[in-house]
Parts: C-alpha cells; sequence; structure tokens
C-alpha cells in the first residue's frame, strides 16, 4: 500500500452503490461480497433503490440505505439525501455501472472521495468515453476486454480487472441427462438483442416425441409479450415458462441442465457463470467476450443464430456425449479456481486501500 497522506487515514469505509439493473444481473454476489470485504477489513455500506437487494441484506453485517431511485427523477434529490444520511462522508465510493453518475461524481469530488466506476456493459463504456477522466475516478473493468476499451477512453494502459465472483457450491447432481426431461434456463432482459427466438426456433427443430425439453425463461423486458406471441406460434407454449421477475435465476439454476446464452451479453451477467459453477452445462454463442467464456473448457459455443446448431447440441447433451459431461466437470473448477468471490474482495480492498484523489 502506497504511503501517501492521502490514505494516512484511510479507515476502510466504503459505500457500494448498486442499482435495480445490478442487482437483477449479479443477485447475491453483492450480499456474498460483503461478507467478503468483511474478512478484508473492509466495512461496507451498500446504497439501492431496489428493495429486494434491501431484503437480502437484512441479518447480514453489511448496512444498506435505501433510496426512492437511482435514475429517472428520483435521482434529483439523491445529493441532498446523500449529504443527510452521510454527513461523515465513506472514504471510498464504489459506483457498480453508471446509474446516478454525473451526481455521485459531484458529491465525492465536494469530498474528495475516490470514486471506483465498475463498468460491466458497453453502455457504460459508451458513457466513460463521452465525459473523459476526473480527478479521483478510477476505472474498474469486469472483464478484460472492458479494460482495453477502458485504456483507450481514458488514456491508462493498464486500467484494473475485477471479475465477479461466487460462494462455490458444495454440492451439485452429477447425474447424467439420458433418459429424462431437459431443463433449460435462459435468463437476461427480453428485448430485440436478447437472441431468445433461437432459443425458441430450437425447440421447435425437436419433435416433443423424440426429446422432452422444458425452458424456463426468467426476466422481465419490453419484447415479452412478443416472445410468448412467437412461443404460440411455433406450438411450443407447453415447454415454455415465462417468469417474470429479475431474481429466481438465481434459485432456478440448481435445478436445471443447461444454461442458454442466446446472444453476446451486453450488459454482463452472473447466471452462466453460475451455471458453470454448478456443473451446468453453458451453451452460448461465438461472440462473447467475458473471458470465464471458454469454449469447450466452460463451455460450448454455437453461431450466434443459428437454431439447428444449438438443437443438435441439446440432443447430444440428451444422448450423453462424453465430452459434453467433461466440459460441466471442468467448468465447475475452472470458475472454482478463478471466480471465487473471495478473490475479487480482496482485489477491491486493494483498490480501495491504493486509491487516491
Amino acid at each position: 500500500m502506497p504511503d501517501t497522506d492521502d490514505n494516512a487515514d484511510w479507515a476502510g469505509r466504503v459505500l457500494l452503490v448498486v442499482d435495480r439493473s445490478a442487482f437483477a444481473r449479479f443477485g447475491r454476489m453483492f450480499r456474498h461480497l460483503g461478507f467478503a470485504l468483511h474478512e478484508e477489513g473492509v466495512h461496507p455500506v451498500i446504497l439501492t433503490d431496489d428493495p429486494d437487494l434491501a431484503e437480502d441484506l437484512v441479518g447480514t453485517p453489511v448496512p444498506v440505505e435505501l433510496v426512492a431511485g437511482l435514475s429517472g427523477w428520483p435521482a434529483l434529490w439523491l445529493e441532498r439525501n446523500l449529504r443527510r444520511r452521510f454527513p461523515r462522508p465513506p472514504d471510498r465510493v464504489h459506483l457498480w455501472g453508471t446509474p446516478a453518475l454525473r451526481t455521485i461524481s459531484h458529491w465525492t469530488q465536494r469530498n474528495r472521495t475516490p470514486l471506483l466506476i465498475h463498468i460491466t456493459g458497453d453502455a457504460e463504456l459508451a458513457t466513460i468515453a463521452r465525459r473523459g477522466h476526473r480527478p479521483g475516478e478510477i476505472p474498474v473493468a469486469l472483464c478484460g476486454a472492458f479494460a482495453e476499451h477502458l485504456g483507450s477512453a481514458w488514456n491508462r494502459s493498464d486500467p484494473p480487472v475485477v471479475g465477479p465472483g461466487l460462494l462455490h457450491p458444495e454440492r451439485i447432481s452429477e447425474d447424467p441427462p439420458r433418459g429424462r426431461t431437459i431443463g433449460v434456463l435462459w435468463a437476461g432482459n427480453c428485448d430485440q438483442h436478447s437472441g431468445l427466438p433461437v432459443l425458441i426456433e430450437a425447440v421447435g427443430r425437436i419433435p416433443v416425441d423424440e426429446m422432452d425439453v422444458q425452458v424456463a425463461v426468467v426476466g422481465d423486458g419490453p419484447e415479452l409479450d412478443d416472445v410468448w406471441k412467437r412461443i404460440r406460434g411455433l406450438h411450443v407454449a407447453d415447454r415454455f415458462s415465462l417468469i417474470g421477475g429479475t431474481q429466481l435465476w438465481d434459485q432456478a439454476i440448481p435445478g436445471v441442465d443447461v444454461c442458454v446464452v442466446t446472444a453476446r451479453q451486453n450488459p454482463l451477467r452472473l447466471a452462466p457463470l453460475l451455471a458453470m459453477a454448478h456443473g451446468k452445462l453453458v451453451l452460448a454463442t461465438d461472440d462473447q467476450v467475458a473471458e470465464w467464456f471458454v469454449p469447450e473448457t466452460t463451455c460450448v459455443f454455437f453461431p450466434a443464430g443459428d437454431a439447428t446448431a444449438l438443437a443438435s447440441l441439446l440432443r447430444r447433451y440428451r444422448d450423453g456425449q462424453p465430452n459434453l459431461l467433461a466440459i460441466r466437470r471442468a467448468a465447475r473448477q475452472h470458475v472454482a479456481e478463478h471466480y471465487p468471490v473471495t478473490a475479487s474482495a480482496r482485489a477491491l480492498a486493494e483498490l480501495y486501500r491504493e486509491a487516491v484523489v
């Protein structure tokens, strides 16, 4: 840790700002990260506009501050709210994504508080590129590809990369799939970029008497009604369940066989990584950017938009092909080695301590 006057009074008080979108995509990671940061001598407080996240933290050593909103008109009173709730400003602020960035940045600049901005998607990269570098602000990339873009936008050659972290599940089911229903999970935002029509078409290409597939689509979004119309149009409604809400993917993963990612993840989500940790087969389009999508090690790629290829992979998995079963085991080991929540907390704690204005 650098011996500077700027962090001589470092007390480990860090405010993590997590909006609804971030909680929808990363779920209980924030709960686990809070515990792990405590072990590293950090005292986190989470500021959120998501009542579900606030409820998830009840009974934990992580205090939570619930506000009306981190975007839109409720955010107009955010800075005044922050001054009232934190008469003594935190030592560091860690913003997940860029919600209320202008307000948070103004507040931290006034208090001379270092601000870490965790970049998790292309839209956030674009925001950072437009506004440029501000003193005391530190970009943190969720994956290496984002770090490369950040280096260009902020004129830094080595932006730090801190990936997601997991509590590795201790007990999983490794039963082979042959001879039973294949449970498939899709989790995300149902919009025009989701790639969901590919999954629907792939299931439609598999006759019911050949293979029993049950798909859970977990998420919300503007295209949800159109998705259901497409499902009915292909006469596969009895093989799909559309589950509204954003957090049930976390609970559903242990009970499925396959997690399908039907388009380039943007922004990134925890669901596929958690599926890998549980030893589930992850089938993903070949345009992924995050380094945890390792073809033939943590997942199997198929060409983006190719429903025939996806249907073929589901059949191969149903048949119990040994290489697919081996990928499940390799993925679980890879995630355990590279993405424990303790490693994420340790890396963040180091960044917090070294951050200066």
